[in-house]
């Protein structure tokens, strides 16, 4: 016999996120993009940390079309320039906004 499943999509030191959850956030982010204007095709910069939220933000990017690009605010800033030069994102999501803007 099997362990019943528990639902869980994510688990990390900040708690746990179930499928419907993960399923429900993503939901809300796509929508959000989409009331901000960013649409099918769109390259978004995600600024974040490895975290629920990039997560997140990766699903409702991949929901609505967009491609999202990993920037790792933990790289080196050549390395984040390099990666903003060469994908040239239309959007960028950041909570770190000051940092963010240095390197544009």
């Amino acid at each position: 016999m099997h362990a019943p499943t528990k639902n869980i999509a994510i688990e990390s030191n900040h708690g746990v996120v179930s499928q419907t959850e993960l399923e429900d956030l993503s939901n809300q982010y796509a929508n959000f993009f989409l009331s901000i204007g960013i649409k099918n095709g769109d390259r978004i910069g995600l600024f974040l940390h490895r975290s629920v939220e990039f997560v997140v933000c990766t699903l409702a990017s991949s929901k609505i079309g967009a491609i999202y690009v990993p920037i790792d605010p933990t790289y080196p800033n050549e390395r984040k320039k390099f990666i903003i030069v060469e994908n040239l994102p239309d959007h960028l999501l950041s909570k770190e906004i000051k940092k963010t803007a240095k390197l544009l």
